[in-house]
């Protein structure tokens, strides 16, 4: 199967005190993280226009609401949504309608095939410690130890001695997206959820200027992956890549070669990818040094997308 590329958007409408307010929520469906553009989806819901017994405004009007009002207009447009589409929740809502992250959007996803989140699941967060994103570090530990364990402490049976063994954050120097997807040689003893924050992958993969040819340790590493991944039971496993860009110029190469091994491209085609696992998830241009809050975001949004209901 051919999968698509999926980006994450929302529309947004800039306000004059320098933050972004939603005015569309996009309803999108994914069946083992792939999205289905049929039955009506993606569902569009407009922010502006009327629902309940909320008149309809302009945009103009959006701008020159107070905060106060923009909220209250939210939560009852969220209320509205979940009486008139069942399989919403509360919590369909993973971020702020406000804010400067216009990249996270505010999904209400149907997942078809679920993965569940056990006591026994595994969840592992890489981060590239080879020394060019090392404000990144930072925020994604607060997370860990904050926002994200308030999101799955119950799913550990609210135990913080349980999520602090399954749940880590580990520093990896290799640059070896493959190898830390493929938990580095490790036995795969239960559930697993891989994330791994990289901007780059040097010469074990590719050269500084290109990312072809292909070269030997990337075949070994990804052959080692298709096998150990592909024998593993249904669900059992899921891997993300979050490809952090530094600069514009900056980490070009690697964000081509991310691009070629997720959606089969040139030398990278068929068995020689990822295109055809949709155990696997990826995320471009992913911000070094933001805040635990958008890159709490950014998970929550993947994870979903690849199956877990959260």
């Amino acid at each position: 199967m051919h999968h698509h590329p999926r980006e994450c958007i929302i529309m947004i409408r800039f306000v004059y005190n320098g933050e972004y307010r939603t005015t569309e929520v996009i309803i999108r469906r994914f069946v083992s993280g792939v999205e289905i553009e049929e039955n009506g989806f993606p569902i569009i819901e407009s922010l502006l226009n009327a629902f309940g017994s909320d008149e309809g405004i302009s945009e103009s009007q959006l701008v020159d609401m107070s905060q106060e009002d923009f909220n209250a207009r939210v939560d009852r447009f969220k209320t509205y949504l979940i009486g008139k589409h069942s399989f919403l929740t509360a919590s369909s809502f993973v971020n702020d309608p406000t804010g400067t992250d216009h990249q996270a959007c505010v999904p209400g996803t149907i997942i078809d095939e679920e993965v569940e989140i056990t006591p026994d699941t595994k969840v592992v967060i890489f981060f590239d410690s080879s020394g060019s994103m090392n404000s990144t570090l930072s925020p994604l530990v607060t997370m860990r130890n904050t926002l994200l364990k308030d999101r799955l402490l119950p799913f550990y049976n609210n135990d913080e001695e349980l999520y602090n063994q399954m749940v880590g954050v580990h520093s990896n120097s290799s640059e070896r997206t493959l190898f830390m997807l493929d938990n580095t040689g490790n036995p795969f003893t239960e559930p697993i959820l891989i994330m791994i924050f990289q901007d780059e992958a040097n010469a074990s993969y590719h050269s500084p200027t290109t990312h072809v040819p292909r070269t030997e340790l990337y075949d070994y590493d990804l052959a080692n992956l298709r096998a150990r991944v592909g024998a593993l039971p249904n669900n059992y496993y899921r891997g993300m890549v979050f490809q952090v860009t530094r600069n514009v110029n900056e980490g070009a190469v690697f964000r081509e070669f991310i691009r070629h091994v997720h959606h089969g491209i040139g030398e990278y085609w068929g068995d020689k990818s990822l295109s055809d696992m949709p155990q696997f998830g990826f995320t471009y241009d992913v911000e070094n040094g933001n805040s635990p809050q958008y890159y709490m975001d950014l998970i929550i949004t993947k994870m979903r997308e690849l199956g877990y209901n959260i």
